[in-house]
């Protein structure tokens, strides 16, 4: 007997499948499994891409800070790096979720010397002094200087690889066992594979801290397939933050099974359509406030419909339109059903001041990420 690895895209026998991979990795709260990952694979895909990522000095931040535990449910401590003094001796900066703390190490005779008792606000203050111009700009900032931090250990080649493996396992799935024949999964393989530099999954910056993607709100990781002009794009959201985008097909997105969403606080893995996890977390969002929900997800154009509360519409972080009821946001959505601009995915919040809007954003229009520049330009492109 044999199958065919999904990064290698090689047919081998079974005996070369004995173990278990992670598609998202397990310390990152990852539970989608797959044994159709070759040992080989698992192990070059282990040293290239996971094992950095996990490494990595803001994603072990983020876990700490979320309390995020491995498959054996450890949680990484708060991590922490050491600025070398010239007197002797370093100062230990550790990076918590409520902000940073200092302590010296060093010897009796230089902390007298330096000025430091103990760990009084004073000392932390003298601490402050001694980090240096680099470290203490950031100090009030545990992300900013755990970004600083990362981009000096993690290879930007890590993130790419861990993009092209998430691509290959996303566009198996959602395509099928034909799909590996194509030029997108022949090329994301040696994306993954080969010492060149990637192509299609390339990777220019780290995983940047945007801030929140809403509704994927931290600390949940998201990846779904949008079709982008003439290509399916996966789109990957980690931490509840934007990671980047990886082109995945010529063909359009799958109408069904095309996103991935999962819950690492609470080990939680779900594979539905795009438009089925998007509204689902809007839905969630709305009725955490009180409000009652319409979500429609039968047709082309599935909507969830959001009553005011008493202070009003949804606080909704992105462009909406209006809408009075679920009834006047089908009509709207009529009217638009022949329209280029017409969007694929919204919701309404109203109740005479509602609010309809588009989970796939046009080309020219501004990114989700936040970035500020259009779409095609950014997480597009």
């Amino acid at each position: 007997m044999s199958r065919r690895c999904t990064y290698c895209l090689e047919t081998k026998p079974d005996t070369s499948f004995t173990t278990v991979e992670h598609v998202m990795p397990a310390a990152l709260g990852g539970e989608w499994k797959t044994r159709q990952v070759c040992d080989a694979c698992q192990e070059r895909a282990n040293q290239v891409a996971d094992h950095l990522i996990v490494k990595d000095f803001l994603v072990r931040f983020l876990r700490a800070a979320y309390q995020i535990g491995d498959r054996n449910q450890r949680v990484p401590l708060a991590p922490r790096f050491e600025v070398p003094l010239d007197e002797g001796g370093v100062v230990q900066v550790t990076l918590e979720s409520e902000g940073t703390h200092l302590e010296g190490v060093t010897s009796p005779v230089v902390a007298a010397l330096l000025g430091i008792q103990g760990e009084s606000a004073r000392d932390q203050e003298r601490l402050r002094e001694l980090v240096g111009d680099d470290v203490r700009e950031k100090l009030h900032d545990p992300v900013e200087l755990a970004r600083a931090r990362q981009i000096e250990r993690t290879p930007p080649l890590a993130w790419s690889r861990f993009m092209a493996k998430l691509a290959l396992a996303c566009g198996r799935k959602a395509y099928g066992d034909s799909w590996m024949d194509g030029s997108h999964a022949l090329q994301l393989s040696a994306d993954l594979r080969s010492d060149e530099p990637p192509k299609l999954a390339e990777q220019r910056e780290h995983f940047p801290p945007l801030g929140e993607t809403w509704p994927f709100l931290p600390p949940r990781h998201i990846l779904w397939i949008d079709d982008v002009g003439d290509a399916a794009i996966l789109h990957v959201v980690l931490f509840g933050q934007v990671l980047g985008a990886v082109p995945i097909n010529h063909a359009g997105a799958p109408s069904e099974y095309s996103a991935w969403r999962f819950d690492p606080k609470k080990r939680d893995f779900n594979h539905s359509s795009y438009p089925a996890i998007y509204h689902g977390m809007v839905a969630a969002l709305a009725t955490q406030t009180g409000r009652n929900v319409v979500s429609m997800l039968a047709g082309d154009k599935p909507f969830t419909f959001i009553e005011d509360g008493p202070a009003g519409p949804m606080d909704i972080p992105v462009p909406t339109l209006w809408a009075d009821s679920p009834l006047d946001a089908l009509s709207i959505i009529a009217k638009h059903q022949d329209s280029e601009r017409s969007p694929s995915a919204m919701f309404t919040a109203g109740g005479g001041q509602g609010q309809l809007q588009s989970s796939k954003v046009g080309r020219n229009e501004p990114c989700l990420c936040g970035s500020g520049r259009k779409y095609k330009h950014c997480c597009g492109a």
